[in-house]
């Protein structure tokens, strides 16, 4: 599932308290990228090994009560694919480990799936913060200008390829700590998307509300927010 794997985590742990409203789901992801860090002067190996790193991070999914603050509502998912791009992003198994395939078509593919994947999660709703997955700095920069967003919404996806690098799936979850750090300091509700990629291509979506402390516990699956610092917890 690749770097869009933290939302098939978040959906099946929403499903499962949606089922059992006193259940405590712990989402972990654990990504090792290093390993797979390949010598040599080809292209492609040098921009994967420039771009992703070791990361984790873990979000605990429950329904809220009263003593919660802080904390994301899971509203709801979406998923879409690009047709024909199975092999724009390929792990070849090789005689010293994987070698990743990453073609330079990658960001203008997700410009042409993402806006119509947005209007089927949002409708006619604007987000007011958008988590988007730094896979890259172009991937980054093109949904920024498709979208048409100011830099200060691309600023935690931007701050976290820089500090961190791309980490797989737990990168998402590093962009919404930083998210959700600014929320609690405005102190305000606020609604919005969070987005990632993987093989297909995949994108996965969720629109997210954030829910600031002297808000009561609505009915809804939610996540708190420290559960989205790196290794984080929910309490």
């Amino acid at each position: 599932m690749g770097c869009s794997a933290a939302f098939n985590g978040l959906r099946m742990a929403s499903q499962i308290v949606a089922g059992d409203p006193h259940a405590r789901v712990l989402v972990v992801s654990v990504e090792i990228c290093s390993p797979h860090i390949q010598p040599g002067t080809r292209r492609d190996d040098l921009v994967s090994a420039s771009l992703f790193a070791d990361g984790a991070a873990a979000a605990l999914v429950g329904m809220p009560t009263a003593a919660d603050h802080d904390y994301f509502r899971l509203d709801n998912f979406h998923t879409d694919m690009k047709p024909n791009t199975r092999d724009e992003m390929v792990w070849k198994i090789g005689n010293h480990g994987f070698t990743l395939r990453l073609s330079p078509h990658i960001p203008d593919h997700l410009t042409d799936v993402v806006p119509a994947a947005l209007a089927q999660l949002t409708g006619a709703q604007t987000p007011d913060f958008w988590a988007i997955h730094p896979g890259g700095r172009a991937i980054v920069d093109g949904l920024q200008q498709i979208l048409a967003l100011d830099d200060s919404a691309v600023a935690a996806s931007r701050r976290v390829l820089r500090d961190y690098g791309n980490m797989s799936s737990a990168t998402i979850l590093f962009v919404l700590a930083a998210h959700a750090e600014a929320l609690a300091k405005s102190g305000q509700p606020a609604t919005g998307v969070a987005m990632a990629f993987g093989p297909g291509l995949t994108v996965e979506m969720a629109q997210l509300s954030y829910a600031p402390p002297h808000m009561g516990a609505p009915d809804a699956v939610a996540v708190h927010h420290d559960a989205f610092m790196p290794t984080g917890a929910m309490v």
